[in-house]
């Protein structure tokens, strides 16, 4: 878990950064480690990233699919965002609401929501490419 978190790391400097596609690279392989290792927090910070991925490609409805899957995910675990992807994730929200409007941002969004783990790590690692 240790090198999952390394890459988690390394992906959001990477995607502050700009450098997409090394943030990709780094993402994807977190997506596998934790998916290995049945990591769902770990995968939902990795979701979130490629998330920012998307948005930065305007891949409005990819992302705010794979936003509400990294929800889901938070959710299911108990847990709450770290203070750094908090300001992150609103503003991922903000600019998909702004491109595809209230109603079907959520719609988008539960429609990720209801993903199973494996699907939202596949559906993620496929989008990365």
């Amino acid at each position: 878990l240790h090198l999952a978190a390394s890459l988690l790391n390394l992906g959001l400097a990477d995607l502050r950064l700009g450098l997409e596609s090394e943030a990709a690279d780094a993402y994807s392989e977190a997506l596998e480690l934790c998916e290995r290792n049945r990591y769902p927090v770990g995968a939902a910070y990795a979701l979130l990233g490629v998330c920012g991925l998307l948005v930065q490609r305007q891949a409005w409805d990819d992302g705010a699919r794979i936003l509400g899957a990294a929800d889901a995910r938070i959710a299911e675990a108990g847990a709450v965002l770290e203070a750094t992807e908090r300001p992150m994730r609103s503003e991922f929200e903000h600019r998909l609401e702004s491109a595809t409007g209230r109603p079907a941002l959520e719609r988008l969004m539960d429609e990720g929501a209801s993903w199973d783990l494996p699907t939202a790590i596949a559906t993620g690692r496929r989008l990365l490419r």
